[in-house]
């Protein structure tokens, strides 16, 4: 961020207001950069809510399954291997079952890995990804 714009001076969005006085604030200092095309949009955003199951990570190869923060859980009953683990929300995920080859989303394109290298890394890409609860999005790079 440039011109004293920093992450301090965008409070947390409150129900009151909506976000505004800090969308507002993103407005004018994107205008005073240079940015010519700078709109603000206002919108409603519909969140699920987090089921009784949470989303897992499923390995093809070994049939291992892990919870979105990484611990396992049990592939046959699909559940937490423990009882005191807390499930994470995915907000932005659609009920089902997403199967695919690995995409590199910071330049959109395909790359299947090397299923020689059996490595903790290519089995995080290698994945089937199953989830329970509202679109599935991806933000990021992969590394490889």
């Amino acid at each position: 961020m440039k011109r004293g714009v920093s992450g301090r001076d965008l409070n947390a969005f409150s129900a009151e207001d909506g976000g505004l006085p800090q969308a507002k604030y993103l407005l004018h200092h994107w205008t005073e950069l240079g940015l010519t095309d700078v709109q603000l949009t206002n919108y409603s955003v519909l969140l699920s809510q987090a089921g009784s199951s949470p989303s897992i990570i499923t390995d093809k190869v070994s049939g291992q399954c892990f919870l979105p923060n990484g611990k396992p859980c049990d592939a046959r009953s699909r559940n937490p291997a423990s009882e005191d683990q807390l499930s994470s929300f995915a907000a932005y995920s659609a009920v089902g079952r997403l199967e695919a080859e690995v995409v590199d989303v910071q330049y959109g394109s395909m790359k299947k890995p090397d299923p020689s290298q059996h490595n903790e890394q290519w089995h995080q890409k290698n994945c089937t990804i199953e989830t329970r609860t509202g679109t599935f999005s991806v933000h990021g790079k992969l590394l490889g």
